[in-house]
């Protein structure tokens, strides 16, 4: 049986770093579902973790730790291997980078190398 492959967008990873049930999904399914989020949804979190944090009078450092820590669960893809996957429809822009909608959950071809950070 093949593992399912389910891609995330930023706000499926702020609430992984944010809360505990998204987080508790994700480590609960590892084993039977691969994580996948384009590197721009890590540069988008990135980007906004620090306001949202600010806001809640919560310290950067360990959000931002568990963020890095989160990629030996939802790996990164590059733009080059995200281009070239069947999970562009339906999608919507960020920054120029078409992202799908977080809902779709199609299986990545499977000759598409996955690169790995960590």
């Amino acid at each position: 049986m093949s593992r399912r492959a389910i891609v995330l967008d930023a706000n499926i990873l702020i609430g992984a770093v944010l809360g505990r049930r998204v987080r508790q999904l994700l480590l609960d399914h590892a084993a039977r579902v691969s994580f996948f989020a384009p590197d721009v949804a890590f540069d988008e979190a990135r980007r906004h973790l620090p306001a949202l944090l600010a806001k809640r009078g919560i310290a950067p450092a360990p959000v931002m730790a568990t963020l890095d820590a989160l990629q030996a669960v939802v790996r990164p893809l590059q733009a080059e291997v995200y281009s070239q996957s069947s999970l562009r429809e339906p999608a919507h822009e960020c920054d120029g980078f078409r992202l799908p909608a977080p809902s779709r959950r199609k299986r990545l071809p499977q000759t598409v190398p996955i690169p790995f950070t960590g």
